[in-house]
């Protein structure tokens, strides 16, 4: 018999933990389809959900936030670090 390594949904909802519903998941992650989070979730790189009576999938709110502060961030063509316009506008406002 193998041990468990996740939590029983019961002892996530007593921690006080926040349950995210699958479409308050899919809102946080913006733009991925459910199809994609099943397949990251197969392939351990998604938060796998917790199963609660009558078969409904809940996330734990703190791992989804984790996870997506783990993604790499890429800065916009044109960003600059604090300067909203770039080194031009900054440079005629006196802040370069």
């Amino acid at each position: 018999m193998s041990i468990p390594t996740e939590q029983p949904a019961a002892a996530v909802v007593r921690t006080g933990a926040r349950l995210l519903s699958k479409d308050e998941m899919l809102a946080r992650v913006g733009g991925l389809t459910y199809p994609h989070i099943w397949n990251l979730m197969r392939k351990g790189k998604f938060p796998r959900s917790v199963v609660i009576g009558g078969g409904k999938s809940f996330w734990l709110e703190h791992e989804i936030d984790a996870y997506i502060a783990s993604l790499p961030r890429r800065r916009l063509k044109g960003q600059t670090d604090g300067v909203p316009y770039g080194r031009r506008w900054a440079k005629a406002e006196g802040l370069a």
